[in-house]
């Protein structure tokens, strides 16, 4: 469990929105720490925190979505590092029914920033606070069919993490993952 807090407002009732749209606004204190970090007295300086907008809208026979968030692991400060961990993500999703018993859907998101690990050390993939970047694409389709009694459905869905095989810090390392945040 985690302390949120979370803001729904519907534009959907205003002059200027011919569609109806709501929009989420979220935050949340992932990890509360209480470590104390050379002389600094804040309670707050090792926490996660996690900062996001949700922005969606449904139609006839669908919806769309698109988001930004924001995790940022003040964690890794024990480290010393000069830049803090932080992953951010945009992202845009959709599905729709073409025809009815049918579900198509895509999300595609890009994620960026500076790793988040507690690993003090270079491993496989790099150091702590390295700059990385890597997209996630997933695409799924599926049918029920709604003329017969037991209602079977058959559906299939390709999902795709990616990551920077770049070179970090001269080591020949590079970051090779998404962050999946929570």
């Amino acid at each position: 469990a985690f302390d949120a807090i979370r803001a729904t407002i519907d534009l959907g009732g205003t002059a200027a929105m011919d569609i109806p749209a709501v929009v989420d606004l979220v935050y949340a204190k992932v990890e509360e720490d209480d470590i104390s970090i050379g002389n600094a007295t804040d309670s707050a300086a090792d926490d996660t925190n996690l900062l996001g907008v949700n922005i969606g809208t449904k139609f006839d026979r669908g919806e769309a979505e698109a988001y930004f968030f924001a995790k940022k692991d003040n964690s890794v400060a024990v480290l010393n590092l000069a830049t803090k961990a932080q992953a951010n993500t945009l992202g845009v999703r959709g599905s729709f029914a073409p025809v009815d018993g049918s579900d198509v859907w895509s999300e595609l998101a890009y994620q960026w920033g500076n790793r988040i690990t507690s690993a003090i050390t270079y491993d496989a993939e790099g150091a702590p606070g390295d700059d990385y970047q890597a997209w996630a694409l997933n695409l799924g389709a599926d049918y029920t069919a709604t003329d017969v009694a037991w209602s079977p459905t058959v559906g299939g869905e390709w999902v795709y993490f990616s990551g920077d095989n770049g070179t970090q810090g001269g080591t020949g390392t590079g970051i090779g993952g998404w962050d999946g945040m929570y």
